[in-house]
């Protein structure tokens, strides 16, 4: 297969899975929770190795594997990625955890927010995003900050939200409608990819009268990577926020 002919069967893989994980709340909710244990990734990234890799845990290319004291086993073929917002995409290779030995050290360990950080976390939160704690349950003023956090960034980047929507249903709707819509899927998201990652209960996003009402009207692969890509990025600016607030690195959830 030349690269070519690679680049247009990875880009057909990545259209059946936006169309799969846009077509239910469920399984949106299903690629969020596999999307929280590769956040690093782009959002195109992601979902190709979820269609590729549904099963894998913690993803890296060799020269992760390397720096951190593990190999990948001889001829395990690699998961497939692009970034098809380059240019020039390159393919590259990413290996599951299950594919290498060596090390622990090198095992990534699942993350969980034990309760006497949680005031620091939340604190920390609320501080950057100017948001006052509005109950004294610090589980809910964590959400709420995320959530805020997540309004003001949709609200400074609506030129790019309308012309990632064209020829969606989304494209129907007046500037205002199209804000909340978008505003409210993403807000649900970001909050349950956090939850998620964080060991959190899931709250309202895992209620399907009140969590991702507008989902279906994300249904161009250009829309749904629209909001595919706003959660992730302000996925990785909290849960970098909370890393470095909690070294969170150091804990373990087995």
């Amino acid at each position: 297969m030349t690269r070519r002919e690679k680049l247009s069967y990875l880009r057909g893989l990545s259209d059946n899975a936006a169309r799969r994980v846009q077509r239910s709340k469920g399984e949106w909710r299903e690629f969020l929770r596999f999307y929280a244990k590769l956040y690093k990734y782009s959002f195109p990234e992601a979902l190709l190795i979820y269609e590729q890799a549904p099963y894998v845990t913690a993803c890296g290319e060799v020269q992760h594997w390397n720096k951190v004291g593990r190999r990948v086993h001889r001829g395990t073929k690699g998961t497939s990625v692009i970034n098809d917002a380059d240019r020039n995409p390159e393919i590259r290779y990413v290996f599951d955890i299950a594919d290498t030995y060596g090390e622990d050290r090198g095992i990534p360990r699942r993350w969980a927010l034990p309760d006497k950080y949680m005031d620091a976390v939340v604190s920390e939160l609320q501080s950057r995003f100017r948001v006052p704690p509005p109950t004294d349950n610090q589980n809910k003023n964590l959400k709420w900050a995320v959530e805020e956090y997540v309004r003001d960034s949709c609200r400074d980047q609506f030129d790019d939200i309308r012309n990632g929507t064209r020829n969606s249903h989304l494209d129907e709707l007046d500037d205002i409608s199209l804000r909340i819509v978008f505003t409210d899927t993403v807000v649900d998201s970001v909050g349950y990819l956090i939850c998620e990652r964080l060991g959190l209960a899931q709250g309202i996003y895992d209620n399907d009268e009140l969590a991702f009402d507008y989902l279906g009207d994300f249904n161009t692969k250009a829309a749904i990577y629209q909001a595919g890509s706003a959660t992730g990025q302000l996925s990785r600016n909290v849960l970098s926020i909370i890393a470095q607030t909690s070294h969170i690195k150091n804990w373990s959830k087995k």
